[in-house]
């Protein structure tokens, strides 16, 4: 008997020493104090919130709200469409994340799709038979992406989509034809905006309205400015993107904010967000799989350390690594009826050598 509570305490020991607590048939692994002062801001897509570096939007959004801990996680990647993401390894690396950082990842925003349409325009000719298939790709292509990432990041953590400014409206400037091709952009970027809206709405994911906040439908304010007078759209478009306006000429194209476009968009994004973010409660471990651009998603990314998981028989338990779940492992054996005596002498072994 006096053996058998010796185990016991041997056991309690080890669960405490794992950061575990046992409740029934589960045993739940509570995030290590050193995590616990870190959350983090994930920030997918394409160039816009990397062109800028620390300048980026997500940066601006980040230094804007007082979070204690508060990391900016930006995988953004340049030149990105929704099947690159689908492809080259940023989802793997977000959903990898997300589950490495489970009930830490306070926010996610993302913008993608963009970059899927330009091979339908060239100069100011604008092929709408490979604008309307490419725009339904890149909203399919969004929708596993948004499901993967709702999926990985947990129903409660907030994931704020973006809509797009209009690159095209400096060829306002041009006059004649060029200028009428300029107007008719603001419809189809709407049009499209309009498509990823629906996009992000399947998962309960508000969108930062920057169409708006850079005015793209605006084209009867006039006002004065280094080009002369133009609309109110034009205006913004030469001042926030990295085009290069001239009048009487069409536009040098760029598709990119500069920092003071990156300063708008964040703004759309806080609007959005509200007047705080406020850390998760939930350290709820969630599945993640990998990508696919034509079925549900069946493998899952790489196992890291961070995510291993190991099961015994009817107890589950997550764990930051091998180690911890070792020791989980050891502490149920011991915990149970008649204990292993040489589990024991292993445990205190290695506990030595860690100690050492």
């Amino acid at each position: 008997m006096a053996q058998r509570l010796a185990m016991r305490r041997a056991a309690m020991t080890l669960l405490m020493a794992a950061g575990l607590v046992l409740d029934g048939a589960l045993v739940t692994l509570r995030p290590a104090s050193a995590s616990s002062s870190t959350v983090y801001y994930l920030a997918l897509g394409d160039s816009v919130p990397v062109w800028n570096g620390t300048n980026s939007y997500p940066y601006l959004i980040a230094s804007h709200y007082s979070v204690p801990g508060l990391q900016v996680e930006d995988m953004a990647v340049s030149g990105e469409t929704t099947s690159s993401m689908l492809n080259d390894g940023q989802m793997y690396k977000a959903l990898s994340f997300l589950q490495e950082h489970a009930g830490a990842t306070v926010l996610i925003t993302i913008d993608i799709g963009g970059n899927d349409l330009l091979p339908c325009v060239n100069g100011t000719s604008v092929n709408l038979a490979c604008l309307q298939g490419d725009e339904s790709t890149a909203v399919s292509n969004l929708g596993i992406i948004l499901s993967q990432l709702r999926q990985a990041a947990g129903p409660t953590a907030p994931i704020i989509g973006m809509n797009y400014f209009d690159p095209f409206l400096g060829d306002w400037l041009a006059g004649g034809s060029t200028q009428t091709e300029a107007d008719l952009s603001v419809s189809l970027v709407g049009e499209f905006n309009s498509m990823l809206t629906g996009a992000y709405q399947q998962v309960g994911a508000p969108v930062a309205d920057v169409a708006s906040a850079f005015d793209i439908t605006d084209l009867t304010d006039m006002v004065s400015s280094q080009w002369g007078d133009v609309p109110l759209a034009v205006d913004k478009a030469c001042t926030l993107l990295d085009i290069t306006c001239q009048a009487g000429q069409m536009e040098g194209f760029g598709d990119d904010p500069t920092e003071a476009g990156a300063t708008v968009i964040a703004q759309a994004f806080e609007q959005t967000i509200g007047s705080t973010i406020t850390p998760l409660t939930s350290t709820t471990t969630t599945s993640a799989s990998a990508p696919s651009t034509t079925s549900p998603p069946t493998t899952s990314p790489p196992t890291t350390s961070s995510t291993r998981a190991v099961s015994a028989g009817s107890l589950a338990f997550t764990g930051t690594g091998s180690g911890l779940s070792w020791l989980a492992l050891a502490a149920l054996v011991l915990a149970s009826a008649g204990g292993c005596l040489w589990l024991a002498d292993e445990v205190r072994t290695r506990l030595g050598r860690r100690s050492s």
